[in-house]
């Protein structure tokens, strides 16, 4: 499964990098501090719901659903130039199966691009905390750090997508006495609204 999910992002983000080059260039330009420094900068809101499975790298833990909400808005430190977009995204994901339950707040920034005017793939890393709490031990906080692809599609303001995102975290003594991670691969489906 591992292999497999390496080589589906290895793949998608080739293709990305290769049709960057063919994409027509917008009017937009190079903005370092858009939200100070353009008088009409947009936030572009996107809320969004999000509901899918969470598969955890690790025996005794079973994958299962994992709900949650995302906010997005348009990065407010750089605008790039042409079809080329930036996105700070903020994901809150809940786990709750079998004696554990997780709570994930996570910032992923990612980088999209437009294949059609409604159509993006992006790709971005992310850090994040994770609050576990197993039912035979104390809860705990672990730091974490992502890697995902995404992508969106449009129809007006309501948008539909999919992202898959591997997570890696800190490890720490969940009830069993060694300190173990809880690295997890996300397939999540997602409905939203742009403001």
């Amino acid at each position: 499964m591992k292999n497999l999910m390496k080589m589906i992002m290895v793949s998608i983000i080739g293709i990305m990098l290769s049709t960057t080059s063919s994409m027509a260039t917008e009017s937009k330009e190079f903005k370092v501090l858009p939200i100070f420094t353009e008088d009409n900068w947009d936030p572009e809101i996107e809320v969004e719901l999000v509901n899918g499975v969470m598969d955890f790298n690790k025996d005794g833990v079973d994958k299962s659903k994992a709900i949650g909400l995302g906010f997005s808005f348009a990065c407010p430190v750089f605008t790039l130039p042409g079809n080329h977009i930036l996105r700070q995204q903020l994901n809150v994901n809940m786990y709750d199966k079998e004696g554990m339950s997780i709570a994930n707040l996570e910032m992923n920034p990612h980088y999209f691009f437009k294949i059609e005017d409604n159509f993006l793939l992006g790709f971005g890393p992310g850090v994040g905390v994770m609050k576990v709490n197993p039912d035979n031990s104390e809860e705990q906080l672990l730091l974490t750090a992502q890697a995902g692809v995404s992508m969106k599609y449009y129809i007006g303001n309501v948008m539909a997508g999919f992202d898959i995102r591997h997570q890696w975290t800190a490890e720490k003594n969940l009830g069993n006495g060694i300190d173990e991670n809880m690295d997890n691969t996300r397939y999540l489906v997602k409905v939203g609204y742009s403001f």
